[in-house]
């Protein structure tokens, strides 16, 4: 046991940034991107035409800090005809909003499509792990359409079954639309069928592909409405939206995903027809992962594997979730930069920004030149105390405190005891050989809180405790 006994007077640095930032609604933005209107058809039945929709929200983070751990919710439905829709979920986690970011997020809805005129309140919150809260009301209403297949073609398509857990599903449709009026809405969706399987297909993006639409540009994302719409004569004004799907379930049933858009064309709201398809994923790379595992390391997540059937700019694709069902690209680069040794893999992701019991869960994407890929399987890392993080104890202390420093190999760090204002009271190198048993010495510091930091390339440590 080494027993530490020199002191010293500084600034303990850094150790602020291990602060939580509380969720603090001025500094967030909420808008509805999908629009205020729910489309009826005035001449058929409710069984022949659409009755539920994506809403879709922006959320943007305006504030100076990142936010963790934000989950979001869909609710308060202000009439009964109105709800979640084919078991979609009301929570969804987005989990990291960094400072100036913005998330898209969608939630399949139904709808009363026999009343023209009928509407619901409805409200997105924002929940944070500290327990605060933000949240917007918007009130959509149905509005009339004439079933027209005048204006074109859409693509409608089916999700194939047998897809796997985390799977993206990406599905293109070309809609094409007649005479427009300018200062009119376009509405798109990608499905209007209550039996469209929204719980297990969870749709987490769309962009712009092609258009002919003076407002719908090539490039836009998450963007299902569009207002002050150019005045277009003559028909088959086209344009195409590719749709990204997560996969949450592995679904024994094909599932259908009917499309569908709507213009002011003439004096009407005019709603296009749509077809089926049958939608494939296309080719994958059959490609095993060896070792694969996911371990805590100070700070870090290290995820590591073995891999010998790849080419060195093949590229590789880290993917990280909260929930296990909605994961986001993290990372991606040639699979060289990766290399550790011999056919060993190694990637850390910190995880300063996730609370103590948490669960992270990670997966890896291999694509090759051709455009062939490959999905790992899950990894779970659960956070909480475990043997790579220091000890301390007892706490609170009295006379010493020890500092148990098994787990990583703390070589090269350096130690230090802070007080509440900052200032290094005590600190001392960490070498090689070492005791893993760090003792310091506690007698001459008056009771109240202090700070425990390591400095280390690798596995910076933050942590408290009080003296007696």
């Amino acid at each position: 046991m080494t027993v530490l006994t020199s002191l010293v007077y500084g600034i303990c640095a850094t150790f602020a940034t291990t602060v939580g930032i509380a969720l603090d609604p001025s500094d967030l933005s909420i808008s509805l991107t999908s629009g205020p209107s729910l489309l009826v058809d005035n001449n058929k039945g409710c069984d022949e035409e659409p009755h539920a929709a994506y809403v879709s929200f922006e959320v943007c983070n305006n504030g100076s800090s990142d936010l963790s751990n934000v989950t979001a919710r869909l609710e308060d439905f202000t009439n009964a005809n109105f709800g979640l829709a084919a078991g979609q979920l009301a929570d969804q986690t987005i989990g990291l909003l960094s400072a100036g970011d913005c998330k898209s997020i969608f939630w399949y809805i139904y709808y009363d499509c026999s009343s023209i005129g009928a509407s619901s309140d409805l409200s997105i919150k924002l929940f944070e792990a500290s327990g605060d809260t933000a949240s917007l009301t918007e009130t959509l209403t149905t509005v009339s359409t004439i079933d027209a297949g005048a204006g074109g073609t859409i693509i409608g398509t089916e999700l194939l079954a047998g897809v796997g857990i985390g799977d993206t599903v990406e599905v293109e449709m070309e809609y094409s639309i007649g005479s427009t009026k300018a200062g009119n809405p376009v509405i798109i969706q990608p499905a209007g069928n209550l039996d469209f399987d929204a719980d297990c297909y969870q749709l987490v993006s769309s962009i712009v592909e092609y258009s002919e639409v003076t407002e719908i540009l090539v490039g836009d994302e998450d963007q299902l409405y569009y207002s002050s719409v150019s005045k277009h004569t003559g028909n088959s004004h086209t344009f195409r939206l590719k749709y990204r799907f997560v996969s949450n379930c592995v679904s024994s049933d094909s599932t259908h995903l009917r499309g569908y858009s709507a213009a002011v064309s003439g004096a009407n709201m005019k709603r296009y027809n749509v077809g089926d398809e049958v939608f494939s994923s296309g080719p994958t790379l059959d490609l095993g992962w060896e070792d694969l595992e996911v371990q805590k390391q100070g700070l870090y997540a290290q995820i590591s594997w073995k891999q010998t059937s790849n080419d060195p700019e093949d590229l590789l694709q880290i993917e990280r979730s909260l929930d296990s069902r909605i994961f986001q690209n993290i990372y991606t680069a040639p699979y060289i930069e990766f290399k550790q040794k011999s056919e060993n893999y190694l990637y850390r992701d910190k995880l300063s920004a996730y609370q103590v019991d948490q669960k992270i869960y990670y997966r890896l994407k291999h694509t090759n030149i051709n455009g062939e890929s490959s999905y790992s399987s899950i990894l779970e890392l659960q956070l909480s105390e475990n043997s790579s993080d220091p000890l301390l104890y007892p706490n609170p202390a009295n006379d010493y405190l020890t500092i148990n420093l098994q787990g990583p190999d703390w070589q090269g760090g350096e130690l230090r005891l802070c007080d509440i204002y900052g200032k290094v009271l005590l600190q001392s190198p960490l070498k090689e050989g070492e005791s893993q048993l760090q003792l310091i010495p506690l007698q001459q510091l008056p009771s109240g809180k202090y700070f425990i930091q390591i400095l280390h390339p690798e596995y910076p440590y933050f942590s408290s405790f009080v003296k007696k």
